[in-house]
């Protein structure tokens, strides 16, 4: 997917950075934009700016911040039925 890809956006939350993996979806210069929240290592991303990557701050993080939205909206919440 990553090579017939015209862009390849990674989405990454706050409990995946400056953590090893045993594998991954794409090397590094294969990607154009990070998605991620505030808890963002501010020297890694440093580094993929350098790297003429683009990330993106986004907001949203609830008050536990795992990046999650807070339930309290039917939609959200898939255990009760819109009956």
């Amino acid at each position: 997917m990553v090579a017939a890809a015209r862009e390849v956006i990674a989405i990454v939350d706050h409990t995946k950075w400056e953590r090893a993996a045993f594998a991954t979806f794409c090397p590094t210069d294969k990607i154009a934009i990070v998605l991620t929240g505030a808890a963002a290592p501010a020297g890694m991303v440093a580094d993929l700016a350098q790297r003429n990557i683009d990330v993106r701050l986004v907001d949203g993080m609830n008050a536990d911040g795992d990046g999650r939205r807070s339930r309290g909206s039917d939609e959200l919440d898939p255990s009760r039925s819109r009956a």
